[in-house]
């Protein structure tokens, strides 16, 4: 395998999208929007021929501490161990030949499968192995974070496909979910798509939930760039 840099984002947004471990943050849609924070980024493509098997969207600081951020870890077309080492040991390679001070990761795949009450799920996933080899390729484990912590990246950040109509969506919704639903919506509770003009309403809620969970709050400027790199 081998890494290469892409350079068209149809190409590598489509790989992402496609993949099981997708994730906003790994796409080009992010890089636009960290550029406005005085990173650069690139796309990356691990190769097996022609064939493409990962990907990693590479957010990069520059100067003379050079460093590398890849947010939610990369894409990969399986979780096998030696086929996770193989991409992290050439992601590691790639960036130290670069003179890249230090490379960070947080790769968005389960560790342990557990349920409601926090116990483990026996015969559930487990990938504890994978945590394991990239501690023996010389990434070094931080620890796991919670919530809103100040970690570079909220822990529970979710995704999810929306389908066209919505009602597909809301067919995989849980029965007591869907039946809450239906409820506000006999109350007059609606949701509706947002625009330019909502942001200031956001920005009042945000700093009410800021307030009780000690965050940082986001500015206007902030959602302003997302809307202009995401669409």
């Amino acid at each position: 395998m081998e890494i290469r840099e892409i350079n068209d984002r149809m190409i590598f947004d489509m790989y992402v999208s496609r993949n099981p471990l997708c994730h906003y943050m790994k796409t080009s849609m992010w890089g636009e929007y960290q550029k406005n924070k005085g990173l650069s980024y690139q796309m990356l493509g691990l190769f097996e021929g022609e064939k493409m098997v990962g990907s990693a969207l590479a957010l990069r600081k520059r100067g003379t501490f050079p460093w590398v951020y890849i947010p939610k870890g990369m894409c990969l077309d399986g979780l096998e161990v030696p086929f996770v080492m193989e991409a992290y040991g050439l992601l590691r390679d790639y960036y130290t030949k670069q003179g890249v001070v230090f490379l960070r990761i947080d790769p968005n795949i389960l560790r342990m499968e557990k349920d409601l009450k926090g116990n483990v799920v026996e015969g559930g996933e487990n990938h504890e192995a994978i945590t394991q080899s990239l501690i023996e390729l010389g990434y070094e484990h931080k620890g796991y974070g919670y919530a809103y912590d100040g970690s570079w990246t909220n822990r529970y950040t979710l995704i999810v496909t929306l389908e066209r109509p919505i009602e597909n969506t809301f067919k995989k919704f849980s029965s007591h979910r869907r039946l809450m639903i239906k409820k506000a919506e006999k109350m007059g509770l609606t949701t509706e798509e947002g625009t330019i003009d909502d942001i200031d309403d956001l920005l009042r809620l945000q700093k009410e939930l800021s307030m009780i969970k000690g965050f940082k709050p986001f500015v206007k400027k902030d959602y302003l760039e997302l809307m202009d790199a995401f669409g």
